[in-house]
């Protein structure tokens, strides 16, 4: 670590106590998922936090996060994602609007992701026209869905309000699939009750079954905690499982429950803690899966959902394990959510061989990947791992798509120190994918906020001039990305040899602390040679009030010695 760089730190922090418990508090991992996140997405400012758009147009399994630099999400915009290819789109419950086209005429999406907590308030017209989606959920507090929104979804064939009936525009559900249904449920009969169709959708009531309705649907075994339950009408296509059954819960879907059923969809009701071995194995026709990340379920058995049509997963946080071939050879499973909190510790073998997931989340606490788990994901491109390296086995990650990286973070950079491959995933730090070098200039990151304040642009000459005087450079801002410009191409050779990168992340209305590295004495240090190179990351949240948050950290790639 440069001597110079640790001087002006320790100079700068000394006399600013909230600077160094901003520093001490630091969540390290959630400012490398902003940047990450930078890559894939533009983030606008907007009333209330951020508006975020698509910006990598790869994607294809896209989870929109929650907050960016620690504002919330609040609003998809409009035409963020129109025309794009990606295939599955997990939307966060902090946003609230979805804007005019965001999802339209996406052709391969065919799953969208909205939860049962969500705080969406209204869809934009065309927000989803003419895209793959199969069945879609309207949270709660959804008051207005406009004209056209799902118009041309030619596979849309169920549809559940979670609340009263909204505002829908017109033409909101026309042209989809024939025979399509929308449920309401009994709560919010009155709202509905002078409703039988909507556009192309035949509007019904969910009625909670009495337990000798539900008794010819399923059959029931005692177990400890309650009931295990088992498919009984083979008739039934959209099994909901009841949460209870002679007011005992039901805890256990058993093994080969719905073996090669003709079930379409599943309903899994938090009070499930395990599903069974072979339990929705070679249901061919099984493409929804319905079960909340705060469910309660513990473990996915063997062989599981082996074989069967489902296009999304989500796994619970609760859930420790996931079986050998839990998901084998689902050839139609684009999207697994996993979300961050997960308490996920082993992934079994051949658990998604021969998927189609495109990128996966491998959760901090998972200590094992078992062979073959991703083995034969022929389009499996990106994989986050968000902890220390966990044990793989022989092709965990075999015969996926060509380049394909697995990024690790920088906390974590001692457990894979020694790894730069596993299987065909090239294993990178997370901090060398968002600093970009070419021959005359470095990007400073994607999309990074550059303050409206003109003392940024002077901090940071101060600090280049200081350290080094033999490399002339300029700073510029193209939209939203700031640069440092390399005037004397003879030196920009070094920036490939060495990064050194030191991140300020300030917050704009903190101009004092701006003001204190602008006052520093710099006259007693040591000056390095043009061979030594600094690339100066400065990320300033524009909206943020309040002050300072966040982070210095310095981070050194070297491939020579200095000269």
């Amino acid at each position: 670590m440069s001597k110079n760089i640790n001087l002006i730190m320790n100079e700068f922090i000394k006399n600013n106590n909230n600077l160094k418990n901003s520093i001490e508090n630091f969540d390290v991992s959630s400012f490398f998922i902003d940047l990450a996140n930078a890559l894939l997405y533009e983030f606008i400012v907007i009333t209330g936090g951020y508006e975020v758009r698509l910006k990598d147009n790869n994607l294809r399994d896209a989870i929109i996060p929650s907050t960016y630099n620690d504002i919330p999400i609040v609003s998809i915009g409009t035409q963020a994602f129109l025309n794009s290819s990606i295939t599955n789109v997990t939307i966060p419950d902090s946003v609230t609007s979805i804007g005019e086209g965001a999802f339209g005429y996406c052709s391969q999406l065919s799953t969208v992701n909205i939860s049962d907590a969500s705080n969406l308030l209204s869809i934009g017209k065309d927000a989803f026209i003419n895209s793959s989606i199969t069945s879609i959920t309207i949270p709660n507090k959804v008051n207005s869905i406009s004209e056209n929104v799902f118009a041309l979804c030619s596979q849309l064939s169920t549809v559940y309000f979670k609340g009263p009936k909204p505002f829908i525009g017109i033409n909101a559900f026309s042209a989809i699939k024939n025979n399509a249904n929308g449920y309401y449920y009994p709560e919010n009969a009155e709202s509905w009750s002078d409703t039988n169709t909507i556009d192309g959708l035949t509007i019904n009531v969910i009625n909670t079954p009495s337990d000798s309705a539900i008794a010819l649907l399923y059959n029931f075994t005692v177990i400890t905690g309650g009931y295990e339950v088992r498919l009984k009408d083979t008739n039934l296509r959209d099994a909901i499982i009841p949460s209870t059954y002679n007011t005992r819960p039901i805890v256990s879907i058993g093994a080969r429950a719905f073996y090669n059923s003709s079930i379409t969809s599943i309903t899994i009701p938090d009070s499930v803690t395990s599903i069974g071995k072979n339990t929705f194995a070679f249901c061919s026709q099984l493409s929804n899966v319905n079960i909340n990340t705060t469910a309660n379920l513990l473990s996915i058995g063997d062989n599981a959902f082996d074989n069967s049509s489902i296009t999304s997963i989500t796994i619970p946080n609760t859930v420790t394990s996931i079986g050998e071939a839990a998901f084998n050879n689902c050839r139609k499973l684009y999207n697994v959510n996993i979300n961050t909190a997960s308490n996920l510790l082993s992934i079994g073998n051949s658990a998604f061989n021969s998927s189609s997931i495109t990128s996966i989340t491998i959760p901090d606490k998972v200590t094992s990947i078992s062979s073959a788990a991703f083995n034969g994901c022929k389009q499996l491109s990106t994989v986050y791992f968000n902890g220390p390296k966990p044990s793989t086995a022989i092709y965990a990650f075999g015969d996926i798509k060509k380049l394909a990286k697995g990024y690790y973070y920088p906390e974590h950079a001692n457990s894979w120190s020694n790894t730069n491959t596993i299987d065909g995933l090239t294993i990178i730090n997370i901090i060398a994918a968002v600093t970009q070098l070419s021959d005359t200039k470095v990007n400073v990151g994607t999309q990074i906020l550059k303050s409206v304040d003109t003392n940024i642009d002077k901090a940071i000459e101060k600090v280049m001039k200081s350290l080094y005087p033999n490399i002339a450079y300029t700073t510029t801002q193209e939209g939203n990305t700031l640069y440092v410009d390399i005037n004397n191409s003879s030196t920009a050779e070094y920036f490939a040899d060495e990064v050194l990168t030191v991140i300020f992340r300030f917050k704009t209305s903190d101009k004092q602390l701006i003001d204190n590295l602008l006052n520093l004495d710099l006259s007693s240090l040591e000056s390095k040679s043009k061979n030594n190179n600094l690339l100066l990351i400065l990320s300033l949240s524009i909206s943020i009030p309040l002050i300072l948050i966040a982070i210095i950290i310095i981070y050194i790639v070297a491939r020579k010695k200095y000269h």
